[in-house]
């Protein structure tokens, strides 16, 4: 039988209550879209590939959809075929440009969740306005509290507006790199790891054993002295050597 989601009430959703159902704040992830200097800048909000996939399941059942990808000379097409209970196909397509970080990788990303806007995943973030923050190089170093109304009803705190919070990855004294010893899981690899899964997309969202290691051997030498560390305290733990 075919699993389905409800939109945390007593009732019965309909299929787009299903599709457009706010995601956990985990599953928003923050990029800049626009620049102003190099310490104040907006943010864009997206839902991360993985929630985006498992929606689908949820909603159509793992069985009763598809994602077709074309590539053309300027980037990727996605095509999402899903099945209805009763019976009716829909098809949305969409595309998105390749990235300069894994290019055909990035720009599948990009399609996929183009294409699910289109079926109304997500498309609730697009009423957030512009988020305004500020930035370190250009980069965003922090987190962002979302509006109730943004949010499940698990989640929901009483919040009425957009709460930036802007912080900085900890620098060690001295000129020389931060050091980790492998296996050794502490507050500051915890919070390098989340640095590195927030703000790289070799390994967006990822876990500790699956963050790339050739990535974190790219970041480790990177210009931004906070991803550098930060990616070199990662590597440490997982015992790659970056020199």
């Amino acid at each position: 039988m075919r699993r389905k989601i409800t939109v945390e009430t007593n009732t019965s959703a309909t299929l787009a209550d299903q599709l457009k159902a706010p995601f956990p704040a985990c599953d928003i992830e923050w990029r800049v879209g626009r620049a102003f200097s190099e310490d104040k800048g907006v943010l864009l909000p997206y839902v991360t590939a993985r929630a985006i996939l498992e929606r689908l399941d949820d909603v159509f059942g793992v069985e009763n959809w598809t994602a077709q990808y074309q590539t053309v000379e300027q980037g990727v097409i996605c095509t999402i075929t899903a099945v209805t209970e009763d019976g009716n196909t829909i098809v949305k397509s969409d595309g998105s440009g390749y990235t300069q970080v894994e290019p055909l990788k990035g720009g599948i990303s990009g399609a996929l969740k183009r294409t699910a806007s289109a079926l109304g995943i997500g498309r609730y973030l697009y009423d957030l306005g512009e988020v305004v923050a500020p930035l370190r190089n250009k980069k965003f170093y922090g987190e962002i509290e979302l509006p109730d109304r943004f949010l499940p009803e698990s989640e929901r705190t009483g919040n009425t507006e957009i709460k930036v919070k802007s912080k900085s990855f900890s620098k060690n004294s001295g000129d020389s790199a931060p050091k980790a010893n492998k296996g050794e899981l502490t507050d500051e690899v915890k919070t390098a790891l989340n640095f590195v899964v927030r703000n790289d997309k070799y390994n967006e969202g990822k876990k500790m054993r699956d963050v790339w290691d050739k990535g974190l051997r790219f970041l480790a030498h990177s210009r931004d002295a906070e991803q550098a560390k930060a990616a070199r305290l990662v590597a440490g733990f997982k015992g790659v050597p970056v020199d």
